[in-house]
């Protein structure tokens, strides 16, 4: 059976490789088109596998039309590419990175497509919100009918309204988070087994901290004084201890706030997704952070290592463009409920407590 994966960033393609590896009887022809702006991740992956999971691949570079990533002449570029791709192919099976974005959205809804339901694969804590939305009936109202500028950029990359068209019944998740679907939906576990297999005899520093930076201040969701200040208290508390830290920046982190970070803490970088990136390193007896994706991962893959999040109290939480406080609160309620996770408060100034 042919498969077609559309996908957007090297999260998406690591565990689209973990659905591949999990049901290799299910996907033996799979065609490959990768949306991005992050495509150095890809190619890293492709070098330390050593393996091709891709019967055909093509990419498409968003910055290639000329315009930035967010540009609606880049959606249209990506949009329009891509389509001209899968008319020339025949499949029975999707698999797409993350339905909250538009461009894979667009296509999804536009494809002639009559097959299997479409398998959507972890694109990050976005997918345990994407769950509740649909068990909640309100994908229509969240991402198939957009508003206000993102409604705007839409007509313009995709020339038509997607809200005029019926949404898709039923998906299969495919996830790390053991979150409920909706009625119609499926969720299936990602074992995590690619990954797994990297970590079988990891040394583990119980002195090394690694502190998972988030975009929370660049999307608005948290002050940066009160995000700066709690990591301030955070660092001060670990070092106090004796114990090493250093903060993982985040893909998307400005590099003016990550200036100010610095200040406070040693930054590291790597380009690849982290629970990717310690396959050769010593391995860190804590993971620690706000709320991110990788504090869910590492706790899967690292049995010998401590993960602790910090959390903010609500009052201090925001709307984003593209998260609601609601969408904020059920990270934390996840994080709260996921056996080997340790869930420590901090108040509106940062302190802890």
């Amino acid at each position: 059976m042919t498969t077609l994966f559309i996908l957007a960033n090297p999260t998406q393609y690591l565990n689209a490789i973990e659905l591949v590896t999990q049901f290799p009887d299910r996907f033996s022809d799979n065609k490959l088109i990768v949306i991005t702006d992050f495509f150095a991740g890809f190619e890293r992956i492709d070098q330390i596998l050593e393996k091709n999971y891709w019967s055909e691949k093509v990419v498409f570079p968003l910055r290639s039309s000329g315009y930035s990533p967010s540009d609606w002449r880049s959606w249209r570029f990506a949009y329009l590419s891509a389509k001209k791709f899968i008319n020339k192919i025949e499949f029975q099976q999707i698999v797409i990175g993350n339905i909250g974005d538009p461009v894979l959205y667009a296509i999804l809804q536009t494809i002639n497509y009559k097959g299997a339901k479409p398998i959507i694969v972890d694109d990050g804590t976005p997918t345990i919100n994407i769950l509740a939305c649909r068990k909640q009936g309100l994908d229509h109202q969240r991402f198939h009918s957009p508003t206000g500028k993102q409604l705007l950029k839409s007509l313009l990359a995709f020339r038509f309204y997607i809200g005029l068209k019926k949404p898709i019944k039923a998906y299969q998740f495919f996830t790390i988070f053991p979150a409920k679907a909706g009625k119609f939906d499926e969720v299936v576990l990602n074992q995590m087994q690619t990954l797994k297999s990297y970590y079988q005899e990891q040394n583990v520093d119980p002195n090394k901290v690694f502190f998972v930076g988030s975009q929370i201040v660049d999307k608005g969701i948290v002050e940066e004084d009160v995000y700066l200040n709690a990591l301030k208290n955070i660092v001060k508390e670990y070092k106090s201890s004796g114990k090493t830290v250093q903060y993982i920046s985040h893909r998307s982190q400005s590099a003016e706030f990550q200036k100010k970070v610095e200040q406070i803490v040693e930054i590291v970088s790597f380009n690849l997704p982290l629970e990717f990136a310690l396959r050769e390193q010593t391995i860190p007896g804590t993971f620690t952070g706000f709320f991110s994706t990788a504090l869910f991962t590492l706790n899967a893959i690292h049995y010998n290592s401590n993960v602790v999040s910090f959390e903010f109290p609500h009052i201090v939480l925001r709307n984003s463009k593209l998260e609601s406080v609601s969408d904020v609160i059920a990270i934390y309620s996840l994080l709260n409920n996921t056996e080997g996770i340790v869930t420590r408060q901090v108040d509106s100034f940062g302190n802890l407590i």
